[in-house]
Formats: structure tokens, sequence, C-alpha cells
């Protein structure tokens, strides 16, 4: 059921106007430019997003492959009695990534040995890294620095 008003105004029933109703082209071309600009500016944000995500895979990855290390450095010293000297390369599910294990004694600290690892890779041309500091306990003629 339609009430009617009675009133005749600009876009009131029986003017030409009433039966023209809706967008313009103008009003539709704004309202695209709006809209793209808007998924633009979310495509940005998912590709920074992506980017992140790829870091950070890649640092889970090294973080678990220096866990690694540092249990066979533990094994090793364990063995051998003195701290492990190494570096060169792991290879991860999808990237290669080196490393550098160091030591030096502790100061003060018979048979407490500092090791320091870092396990690096690149990515986009930049060369990323972690590093992990730990101790072992060695016998006390072992430490020679």
């Amino acid at each position: 059921m339609i009430l009617q008003t009675g009133k005749e105004g600009p876009c009131g029933q029986g003017s030409p106007k009433a039966a023209a109703a809706g967008f313009t082209l103008i009003e539709v071309l704004i309202s695209v430019v709006i809209l793209s600009t808007g998924l633009v500016a979310v495509d940005q944000i998912l590709l920074r997003l992506a980017g992140h995500t790829g870091y950070l895979e890649h640092r889970s990855e090294a973080s678990r492959l220096a866990a690694n290390k540092k249990w066979e450095a533990e094994q090793e010293a364990e063995k051998s009695g003195k701290a492990p000297l190494s570096q060169g390369m792991m290879l991860g599910a999808r990237k290669a990534f080196s490393y550098q294990l160091k030591s030096k004694g502790v100061e003060g600290q018979a048979g407490l040995v500092e090791m320091e690892l870092g396990v690096g890779w690149e990515e986009s041309g930049i060369r990323k890294d972690i590093r992990r500091t730990f101790y072992l306990s060695l016998p006390d003629e072992a430490v020679s620095f």
C-alpha cells in the first residue's frame, strides 16, 4: 500500500525527477576511486605482512637449528672435555644457514666457558642473523685461552 502525502515537490510523486532517481556517473566514479584506494592500502598491508611472515619463518628455523647446534656442541664438549669451535653451513627446510661457534673462558670462574653461537642467512639481499650465548662447564685443565 502506498501512502500519498499530497505534496508535490522536486522529488515528490508526479515529478520527472522521481522517475530518474539513481546514481550519476560522477557519483559512481568517485565511489570506484574511493574503493580502489582502500583496496590498494589493504593490498600494501598484506604484502608487508607476507614479508614479515617470511622473515619470522626463517628466524624460527634459524632458532631451531641453533638449538640443535648448541646440543651438538654440548655433546662434543662432554666427550672431548674441550670447548668446541667451528663454523660452517647448515641446511634448513628451504634455505641454507651459516653458523659460527666461538668460546672464551669466564674470568674468575675456573672451568666455565662462555659459548657464542651465531646463525645467519640472507634474505632479499640483506644479511640477517641470530645470536645465542650459553655456558659450558669443563674440567679446569681443558680451559686455556
